[in-house]
């Protein structure tokens, strides 16, 4: 059997699947990974946001039912029929009756229960809302901690590899009599620290691959853009706190309420009678006793009900609304108070980082690397000590690690605040 060469390279595509090779490729056919685009895929296809898409369209389309007349009701029968011979024409009072029935909703029932409808349906496009921000936020949380993985492996394999030719170097002077078996096994101890590091920082990239995969699907495996620096920094602590109320989760609150609100009203309508209206006519087959055929019959009767006893229902039923309207309130006070403790948490963790990044932009990274340079210079001159070299390796690879920290936490912290102001940036 022969294959063309279109299937036989699918084949080999699928047997490297999960290999350097296939990520290298998929990689090539797709480009790198931005945190926007991470977003945006994962917006696009997050099975929760469209079932409260699919749960708001059933919301719209229940009110615009609720505000509509019940079905009206057509009776059809025979009126008032002898059993002894059940004959149609026997007696003058039977009759072939046909009507008509339609019930009306006490009170202003119908259009209350609409707009209660379109209430929840103004709650649930606010839920919708929330959980895009939701998605968004833990996407770029999850990019992030990938981002960070990656770079965090790269800085530690680069000082790995300085301090190898530390190491190398230890042990070409201890076999040739110029340095102590103590330098060596001191450098050989050193080199241990960045390559434990790189074993948990590999740990962490995984788990931070599968929280990717779980949004991205396969478009987690393709390699992340170089630049971590896209988004917005936020307003002012001020701005901060007068746009939360806009927020979709208390948006979703607060229309909650004016459902339950509305709710209430609707609960008082029961007070009010309910009512219906019935037409019939009636035919009555035969004749009388002039032969003369009888005359036919039309029916109109008005109905009511009469709410009497409303110990037991209506006023239960009331009570019932006011205490979700009370339970509504109290919650959307509760997510307010927990919006705001976020934003006071937030506010002063990103005044930590704004000093932290300027501290190690300015002196602690550039003395780092001056301390290594410095100390190799003096070792290689004769008039600097080994273990020096080895202590400056290990903490510029450690400053190295915090700035990187300090600036994935500072973009993390700017996508907590898009999330706080509802903005998706």
């Amino acid at each position: 059997m022969f294959f063309s060469k279109s299937f036989l390279r699918g084949i080999i595509v699928m047997l490297l699947i999960g290999t350097p090779a296939a990520r290298a490729f998929a990689d090539e056919a797709s480009g790198p990974l931005g945190m926007p685009e991470a977003v945006h895929i994962a917006v696009t296809h997050d099975s929760a946001l469209q079932q409260l898409v699919a749960a708001k369209a059933v919301t719209v389309a229940n009110a615009t039912a609720a505000g509509t007349l019940p079905d009206p009701k057509l009776t059809m029968g025979l009126s008032n029929l002898p059993t002894d011979t059940f004959a149609v024409g026997q007696q003058p009072m039977t009759m072939q009756v046909i009507g008509i029935q339609q019930a009306f909703p006490a009170g202003d029932s119908r259009a209350l229960a609409q707009q209660r409808g379109d209430q929840m349906a103004d709650s649930q496009q606010a839920a919708i809302d929330a959980r895009r921000l939701q998605v968004a936020r833990a996407v770029r949380l999850a990019w992030l901690n990938a981002y960070f993985a990656e770079h965090a492996i790269e800085l530690t394999r680069a000082n790995e590899a300085a301090l190898e030719q530390s190491v190398a170097i230890a042990k070409e002077q201890y076999q040739n009599g110029k340095g102590t078996q103590q330098q060596w096994l001191r450098a050989r101890l050193a080199l241990a620290d960045p390559k434990v590091r790189e074993i948990e920082f590999v740990d962490a990239q995984r788990s931070a691959q599968a929280a990717l995969v779980r949004w991205l699907g396969e478009d987690a495996s393709r390699a992340l853009t170089g630049t971590v620096f896209d988004l917005p920094s936020p307003p002012t602590y001020r701005v901060l706190l007068d746009r939360l109320p806009m927020h979709p989760v208390l948006r979703q609150a607060d229309a909650k309420i004016s459902a339950d609100q509305t709710g209430v009203e609707l609960a008082r309508q029961s007070y009010k009678p309910s009512w219906g209206l019935s037409l019939s006519y009636g035919r009555r087959p035969g004749d009388d006793a002039a032969g003369r055929p009888y005359s036919n019959m039309v029916t109109a009767l008005v109905t009511f009900s009469l709410p009497l006893f409303t110990g037991d229902r209506q006023d239960q039923q009331t009570v019932s609304a006011r205490e979700t309207l009370k339970a509504s309130t109290y919650a959307r006070d509760d997510q307010l108070r927990q919006l705001k403790q976020e934003l006071d948490d937030d506010w002063a963790r990103w005044q930590d980082l704004k000093q932290l990044n300027a501290l190690y932009a300015q002196t602690v990274l550039p003395d780092s690397a001056a301390d290594v340079t410095s100390g190799l210079d003096a070792y290689g001159n004769g008039s600097g000590d080994f273990f020096e070299v080895i202590r400056a390796q290990l903490g510029d690879l450690n400053a190295k690690l915090r700035a990187l920290r300090i600036q994935v936490d500072t973009e993390a912290l700017k996508a907590q605040f898009l999330y706080l102001t509802g903005e998706q940036g």
